[in-house]
């Protein structure tokens, strides 16, 4: 399954909160600044696998 990012989604990505595991699983959170949920800003977190070819492996940038 694939899945895209909406732009306003990928200048909310908290860089800081960016982790990419030993298995090579890049996880993003996207932190919507004015919805909240029980006084908390909504945070998803999306999984991305790593790409068989190094070329279009999104997951290398973050390394």
């Amino acid at each position: 399954m694939a899945g895209f990012l909406r732009p306003s989604d990928l200048e909310r990505v908290d860089l800081d909160a960016t982790v990419v595991s030993s298995d090579k699983v890049l996880s993003l959170n996207i932190v919507a600044p004015k919805e909240k949920r029980q006084g908390q800003r909504v945070t998803k977190v999306i999984t991305i696998h790593p790409h068989t070819d190094p070329l279009l492996c999104p997951v290398a940038v973050f390394e």
